[in-house]
C-alpha cells in the first residue's frame, strides 16, 4: 500500500528523475512521462579503457560514481551535476537500531552460517547514540566518506540517528539544517 502510495505522489508531482543507463526496462517506461537526467555507471576505471568508458560512449551519459548506494548516487549527482554544496540526507543511516534483530539485517542471509555471527556487527556509540552495522552499510559509509574527502565536501546527516558520522559529515536536525 506504502509503494502505491508513494508512485502515486511522484506521478502526481510529475517528479525529476536521476536515472542510470542501466534501470530494467520496466522502469524507463514508466518514466517516460518524466524529465529524466541520464546517468552511467561507474563500474571500473573511467580514465583507462574498459567498460565504463564503453558504457558511456554508447549512451552518451556522463559516468557517475554510485558509491553503492541510491544515496550516495543522489549525493554525488547533486554535487557533481547540479553543483549544491549545501547538501542533506534523511533515511541515510546505514546502521540498525540496537534492538534491531540480526535476521532483519541485509547481510543475515549471507552471514547466518557463521557462528560468530555477532563479530560481523559491529556496535559503535556515536553522535545520535548506540547502534550497530554490518558489512555492507560498513562498506557504503566508507565509500561516502571517501568520495567527500575526495571532493573536499560536506554533507548533513539529518537523520538522528546510524553510522553516517565522521570527517566531513555534519549532524543537525532537519529543522534546524532547513531553517539555515
Amino acid at each position: 500500500e506504502q509503494n502505491a502510495a508513494n508512485i502515486r505522489l511522484v506521478d502526481e508531482n510529475k517528479a525529476k528523475l536521476v536515472i542510470c543507463t542501466s534501470a530494467p526496462q520496466n522502469v524507463v517506461e514508466r518514466t517516460k512521462m518524466f524529465e529524466r537526467f541520464w546517468f552511467a555507471p561507474l563500474v571500473d576505471d573511467p580514465k583507462k579503457p574498459g567498460l565504463t568508458t564503453r558504457i558511456v560512449e554508447i549512451t552518451q551519459t556522463p559516468a557517475l560514481n554510485t558509491g553503492g548506494t541510491v544515496g550516495t548516487a543522489a549525493w554525488a549527482f547533486a554535487l557533481s551535476v547540479l553543483g549544491c554544496e549545501d547538501i542533506a540526507v534523511v533515511g541515510m543511516d546505514l546502521g540498525y537500531a540496537m534492538e534491531t534483530p540480526f535476521q532483519e539485517t541485509q547481510t543475515f542471509n549471507m552471514l547466518k552460517q557463521y557462528k560468530n555471527l555477532h563479530e560481523f556487527y559491529p556496535h559503535f556509540t556515536t553522535p545520535y547514540g548506540e547502534c550497530y552495522t554490518d558489512p555492507m552499510y560498513w562498506s557504503y559509509r566508507e565509500n561516502l566518506l571517501d568520495l567527500l574527502k575526495a571532493n573536499n565536501a560536506t554533507i548533513t546527516n539529518c537523520s538522528e540517528h546510524g553510522m553516517l558520522f565522521g570527517d566531513g559529515v555534519k549532524n543537525m536536525e532537519l529543522e534546524e539544517w532547513l531553517a539555515s
